[in-house]
């Protein structure tokens, strides 16, 4: 499928045609969700955030088979993002991607490091005969706006979003979607609000410890209602590297 065959004619996100819709996720904990979603020792399945976006695609494109590719790893970065995209995202042929490392990325401490592997993989899909919608997404850290913490994720994720602007791609900051819930809410402290979001913990038992996937999910549908052009689209072929290849030289 091409990007415009995802949107309606009045543009809003969903096109009813037939065939198949392969949704791809790759990133950290944050996208492996389900390790960290448990009830009594247990795997409480079915409540991550990827699952409730493709239940979403279900319903925008009721004559299309979604099928989900769920490629997180908990406690990766991009490098291992990039040294495995191929084999675990482009065999399968995706049509959309979602690409989650903001958090994880953090320990880079260099700006090349931050957007050379985000651009690798950018960079390998637009070799597919398909190219694939590509979404980054801006996931939250525990931290709030005015801590050393939130100022390097501040940083990291401008970088990425050079790397999105270079090629045309859109994103999502969800960050700033789960602060503008803290600030309405009665917590003072975000971490405090990140903690109390007990989303999936049965009876009030056991909680998600990166601050309820719920809202994962909410950040991403909002966006896709609201503005959906913005962020269904396919990478800007580029034949130079960003800045003209200043890591050309590297195994990507």
């Amino acid at each position: 499928f091409s990007a415009d065959t995802l949107l309606a004619e009045d543009g809003s996100f969903g096109n009813d045609s037939d065939g198949t819709l392969t949704v791809a996720f790759i990133g950290g904990s944050l996208t492996d969700a389900q390790s960290f979603i448990t009830y009594q020792g247990r795997a409480y399945g079915g409540k991550s955030w990827t699952n409730t976006i493709c239940r979403y695609l279900e319903e925008k494109f009721p004559n299309r088979q979604i099928k989900p590719i769920n490629a997180g790893v908990t406690g990766t970065t991009s490098d291992y993002g990039a040294l495995r995209f191929e084999n675990s995202i482009l065999q399968y042929g995706p049509d959309i991607i979602f690409i989650e490392y903001t958090v994880n990325d953090m320990g880079f401490s260099s700006r090349e490091d931050s957007q050379k592997y985000m651009e690798a993989m950018v960079r390998m899909s637009q070799q597919l005969d398909k190219i694939p919608v590509i979404v980054f997404m801006y996931t939250a850290n525990v931290d709030g706006k005015d801590t050393d913490q939130h100022i390097r994720w501040e940083q990291g994720k401008n970088w990425k979003q050079e790397i999105a602007d270079y090629y045309g791609l859109g994103s999502i900051n969800i960050y700033d979607y789960i602060y503008s819930l803290f600030e309405a809410s009665e917590y003072d402290v975000f971490y405090d609000f990140i903690e109390a979001t007990k989303q999936y913990g049965k009876n009030g038992e056991g909680w998600d410890v990166h601050g309820g996937y719920k809202y994962y999910a909410e950040a991403i549908i909002k966006a896709l209602d609201e503005n959906p052009s913005s962020l269904i689209k396919h990478p800007d072929v580029k034949t130079e590297w960003f800045e003209n290849g200043s890591y050309k030289d590297t195994a990507y």
